[in-house]
């Protein structure tokens, strides 16, 4: 959200939508599509908006949003930025004792009302009154990132069909864009668009999809199901991925494909084994997938998020939040590992818990485009990702044993 802080150092206006939780009604179509550098495609009758401050309206050409963007001056984006007034987040980002405890002071006993739907439809009902009011369009854009655009779906109701309906929608746009990242709710980037570019190029055409062999507790899912089709092995993992524009034509428009969804349909939570099936059988050669299982630890070898799982909480130091149905939801205490974090995104934030947590994040975010703006970015490790085994070890033949129709 964007944070105009009052004295008392709470939000004066909250503009970031994406982060919200949504009422629990699930909605007629439940996602939204956002190419970076290019166009608003589509977005829900309550519209999220994921704020990474590079969109192109829709009938603007690229040269006009950046032509655009270049109109701000640097005291006009440094006025904008979000500020945190209650607590020094600079300190937090550091983990500093002292004020770890001035911000758990300062949110004891507090909560954040969540905003109505009427108030979604009333903030989002003019789109370019939101972006300028957002402070979306005060970052500029580079050359770097208007030739490498990204395409993010954003889910508000977990299916793996909706998900391939987000990629449909977005394949059929005239931008051709690199990469396409699914994002959930409660959620939060650790990158700025820049730093995304710059790490997916870095990836060469591999996918960001980890998985599981065949694991013994998850196998009743799809175990009376079997055999799957073209004698795949199953894989589960997570329902993010980050996937080259070449793995979204195999998915959309090959018979293995179009054949796998059919069958994982009466899945249990297909979205978690669809995906990392397809990208975990070398035999299929699909595009920038596993050559090898790099792992049997589906989050150690991968960058699309940062999550802890309950089983995982002493590898990260624990959880300074609180672990709903055992995922962390961050808290303050969590930021020194939010922001050296090599992952992308970070998973899960509650909009009622410790705030403060991602307000801060949100200032740390912004200082980073701030400092980007000015031309000196903050040192990103690009060959940690470049040298992955994810990387290394993609396949980059031909597609094999999958009939184009």
């Amino acid at each position: 959200m964007v944070v105009r802080s009052n004295q008392q150092g709470e939000s004066a206006d909250s503009t970031w939508l994406y982060r919200r939780i949504l009422p629990q009604r699930v909605l007629t179509v439940t996602f939204m599509v956002v190419l970076l550098g290019a166009t608003l495609l589509y977005y829900t009758d309550v519209a999220l908006l994921f704020r990474i401050p590079t969109l192109t309206l829709k009938g603007q050409s690229q040269q006009q949003t950046s032509n655009n963007l270049s109109t701000h001056s640097a005291a006009d984006v440094l006025q904008s930025l979000p500020r945190v007034s209650a607590v020094n987040c600079s300190l937090l980002w550091t983990g500093d004792k002292l004020e770890l405890q001035k911000a758990q002071h300062s949110q004891a006993n507090r909560t954040r009302k969540a905003k109505t739907t009427s108030e979604y439809r009333r903030a989002t009902w003019d789109c370019g009154r939101y972006l300028q009011n957002g402070g979306f369009n005060l970052s500029s854009v580079s050359e770097e990132e208007l030739s490498f655009p990204l395409a993010f779906s954003l889910l508000v109701y977990r299916d793996a069909d909706q998900e391939i309906l987000c990629m449909r929608h977005s394949w059929r746009q005239k931008v051709k864009w690199r990469y396409f990242i699914n994002l959930t709710g409660q959620e939060f980037p650790l990158k700025t668009n820049k730093e995304l570019v710059r790490i997916l190029k870095a990836y060469h055409g591999a996918n960001d999809v980890g998985g599981i062999r065949d694991p013994p507790i998850f196998r009743w899912r799809w175990q009376r199901f079997s055999p799957a089709p073209y004698n795949l092995t199953i894989y589960k993992g997570s329902v993010h991925v980050a996937v080259s524009r070449e793995f979204v034509d195999y998915v959309l428009n090959t018979r293995v494909g179009k054949t796998l969804l059919e069958w994982e349909r009466p899945v249990m939570h297909p979205d978690e084994s669809y995906f990392n099936t397809l990208n975990n059988n070398p035999q299929l050669g699909v595009p920038g997938s596993a050559t090898v299982n790099h792992t049997s630890n589906q989050h150690a070898a991968y960058f699309s998020r940062l999550k802890i799982w309950g089983s995982e909480k002493d590898k990260y130091g624990g959880c300074k939040g609180k672990f709903v149905r055992d995922i962390c939801h961050f808290g303050v205490g969590d930021l020194p590992l939010l922001t050296k974090s090599p992952q992308l995104f970070a998973n899960k934030f509650s909009y009622d818990h410790q705030p403060l947590s991602y307000d801060c994040l949100e200032e740390w975010y912004f200082h980073k485009v701030e400092l980007e703006d000015a031309g000196n970015p903050p040192p990103l490790n690009v060959s940690l990702y470049e040298q992955s085994p994810m990387v290394k070890y993609r396949y980059t033949g031909p597609v094999k044993n999958s009939v184009m129709n």
